[in-house]
């Protein structure tokens, strides 16, 4: 699907009824390119209509009203996007196999710019998650997959930027995974984290009523300022856990 650049995909007013609604769903499906014609101040975008949904008298509250969900694909690309001001999630990744997403901004969205819940072989580059707020937990990108069936394997986060979101501007909570669940692989690299209203990066990577998941998390030659409560909060870190570098 190719979206020429100027062209705007809305919402209409009283339409996303339902708290599961999406403005685009992909699902059960293999080989998908959602993408503009470029990355120009003109780039197509599809916009929501947060402060709408954060109405109780118009609508029942919900964090996941997502503009774009994508569950159960194989082999998917986003590129040359601007995705605006959803209920829930700009983006929310839930059984992804090889996926990409390039060139994007995530804007005003509630809840997350992007929620991973379980992939596999997803690259994140030269995107922007930005000014998320509305909806807990309110983070440029959120990293939880919540129990113990899923998996976060090879996910690359590469050039990126969060700022100025409600929340962190990554979080990472793999508490909900256990030793017996596969290795978690994730790396950030060159991403800046700024602006943000609470850390630029929070980990939680264990839980007390279980062994945790193993594997690794890198950041690799990002940069964090000005964040409010400091660069990084880290929990749950211990020698059988995953590998925070």
């Amino acid at each position: 699907v190719v979206f020429e650049d100027g062209v705007r995909v809305v919402a209409l007013p009283g339409g996303i009824a339902h708290i599961v609604d999406n403005l685009i769903r992909v699902r059960d499906s293999t080989n998908v390119v959602l993408r503009g014609e470029s990355r120009g101040e003109n780039r197509a975008i599809l916009q929501m209509r947060r402060d709408d949904y954060l109405d109780p008298a118009k609508y029942i509250f919900s964090g996941h009203r997502h503009a774009i969900g994508l569950f159960d694909v194989e082999n998917v690309t986003l590129r040359d996007l601007k995705v605006l001001d959803s209920g829930g999630d700009g983006v929310y990744f839930l059984g992804v196999r090889k996926g990409t997403v390039e060139n994007c901004v995530f804007s005003g969205h509630a809840r997350q710019g992007a929620s991973i819940i379980d992939v596999s072989g997803v690259a994140i580059r030269n995107c922007v998650f930005e000014n998320t707020g509305g909806a807990l937990p309110e983070c440029g990108m959120d990293i939880e997959p919540g129990h113990a069936g899923f998996n976060i394997e090879n996910l690359l986060v590469e050039n990126c930027v969060f700022r100025s979101n409600n929340c962190s501007g990554v979080s990472v909570n793999v508490s909900s995974l256990k030793s017996d669940n596969r290795n978690i692989a994730i790396v950030y690299r060159d991403c800046d984290m700024y602006d943000n209203v609470q850390r630029g990066v929070w980990c939680v990577l264990g839980y007390s009523g279980h062994k945790p998941v193993k594997g690794r998390i890198l950041f690799d030659g990002c940069r964090m300022w000005n964040n409010k409560r400091g660069p990084l909060q880290v929990n749950h870190l211990g020698s059988d856990g995953p590998h925070l570098t």
